[in-house]
């Protein structure tokens, strides 16, 4: 809208979209983030993050497309103006004995289920802070429905309906409840024991606070809440975890790149890159691929030593059987047979 919002849609060209995410891409002058509780102060946004600019403008225009608004889509396919993401070199993943050191570490922390969930589940912060009890699937196999987020969001730009809480009508400022940001993120997602277990022990803390409240607690059904049930901020859900990462001594990753966690051991698993993508609620198994592509190094590069090895095999037992026949032609047996012949020759 500020950047675009003053062309009439018949003259939006392609031209005009790479230049403005061309602007997005430049380095964010300090002081400019403006006021108030926006997430975190970056300097610079991420090609994903400009693409995902770029993916909601093209939706928009695709709804005007089918309406005969207009005949093309000028936010269609690859911009030049969004650089390709360096997904290897930006991603950092803990090995599974450093996530379990992080897991035992806060073991005593209220929001111990939360992290457990990250861990294994992989879940992003905004289904964690938005889920609830109702999401929880009771049936034998044991999983949850993402079928909720909570989002933190400026709160000038969200409308009066909005800024209403569905659930007890008052307003909680800064924080948004919606549904997942796309169908596929709309999903079944199952648990393992120590997420389940985690979870049982969290509803048994839960409950005791509900007591300790009584008719004073905000039941908003929320797996993860403060105390008196109203609703986490995802930001302050954040710097806990930074805060926890820096006082064990881990290396640094965001409270995100515990899904990369939870891919690897999927993928390590045996878990089929489909069901993984499935399971993280990305968009298409390629957006799986790129992102965890050196995850799956080491276990690509195993599975084809495996199936190399059944050459190899053959190749080695032919060289020993060669060698047997060469040493054999050489014993003194053979030497005097050889003797012989030459000599009734």
């Amino acid at each position: 809208k500020p950047r675009l919002g003053r062309l009439r849609l018949r003259d939006l060209r392609r031209a005009h979209i790479e230049g403005v995410l061309s602007e997005l891409g430049r380095p964010i002058p300090v002081g400019s983030h403006g006021s108030g509780n926006v997430g975190r102060r970056i300097t610079q946004r991420t090609p994903g993050t400009i693409d995902g600019y770029r993916r909601t403008l093209r939706s928009a225009l695709a709804a005007a497309q089918r309406r005969g608004l207009i005949t093309t889509n000028p936010a269609q396919g690859r911009m030049d103006s969004i650089p390709d993401r360096a997904y290897d070199d930006d991603l950092v993943i803990w090995q599974p004995e450093e996530t379990a050191r992080f897991l035992r570490y806060v073991e005593a922390d209220p929001l111990v289920a939360l992290y457990e969930l990250a861990a294994y589940a992989g879940l992003r912060r905004a289904e964690l802070c938005g889920l609830r009890w109702s999401d929880l699937d009771t049936e034998a196999a044991g999983g949850v429905n993402i079928r909720q987020t909570l989002v933190e969001v400026s709160r000038q730009y969200l409308t009066a309906e909005q800024r209403v809480c569905p659930t007890c009508g008052s307003e909680h400022v800064g924080l948004l409840f919606k549904g997942p940001k796309s169908r596929r993120g709309r999903r079944w997602v199952p648990l393992s024991q120590p997420a389940s277990d985690a979870l049982e022990s969290h509803r048994a803390r839960q409950q005791q606070e509900r007591e300790m409240f009584g008719p004073d607690y905000s039941d908003h059904d929320l797996v993860f809440a403060r105390p008196d049930g109203a609703p986490l901020r995802p930001g302050a859900v954040t710097r806990a975890f930074e805060n926890h990462v820096t006082a064990c001594g881990l290396p640094v990753v965001r409270l995100h790149d515990t899904r990369h966690g939870a891919c690897s051991l999927m993928l390590a698993g045996g878990v089929p890159i489909e069901l993984v993508q499935m399971i993280l609620g990305h968009s298409s198994p390629v957006v799986t691929r790129q992102v965890y592509a050196h995850v799956m190094r080491q276990t690509t590069a195993d599975q084809v030593n495996t199936a190399t090895d059944l050459l190899t095999r053959h190749r080695r037992d032919q060289s020993e059987t060669k060698r047997g026949l060469s040493v054999a032609a050489g014993s003194p047996v053979a030497q005097i047979g050889r003797a012989s012949c030459r000599g009734r020759g």
